[in-house]
């Protein structure tokens, strides 16, 4: 015999909104996620073009002779400025990096023997940027 009261199995509207309320925040949160990873790649990404920079820069002036290397005790600066893709030039039209190379000579040598030369190559978006230094002797 059968029973008068329907059968009642299945999912009512309410429980299929609450379980679609539960994706979409599931789904908001992973989206979040996805924008921070993504803005830290780019990061990371400026902060390696940024190293490189710095290195070539370095790499420059080690291979230089020490007296080709103009120093002063108040510090010599130039500066150079670079594409996002790393071109470096002159002029700072459409630059993204800006790389500043000084040298200076030690203060504590009193026979001139060593100089100091610190590289700084800094970026528009973010005010960060990376520097190194290194002594070049006589």
């Amino acid at each position: 015999m059968r029973s008068a009261i329907p059968d009642k199995r299945g999912f009512t509207l309410i429980e299929v909104l609450v379980a679609m309320c539960l994706l979409l925040v599931a789904l908001l949160a992973l989206l979040s996620l996805t924008a921070t990873v993504i803005k830290g790649n780019a990061v990371s990404k400026m902060t390696t073009m940024a190293t490189t920079l710095v290195k070539d820069k370095l790499e420059d002036m080690k291979n230089k002779s020490y007296a080709d290397i103009s120093a002063s005790t108040s510090g010599i600066t130039a500066t150079d400025y670079a594409s996002q893709n790393g071109q470096v030039s002159g002029s700072s039209t459409g630059a993204y990096f800006t790389r500043t190379c000084t040298c200076k000579l030690d203060a504590a040598e009193p026979n001139d023997t060593m100089k100091t030369v610190v590289v700084t190559v800094s970026w528009s978006g973010g005010g960060r940027s990376v520097a190194a230094s290194t002594i070049i002797g006589r």
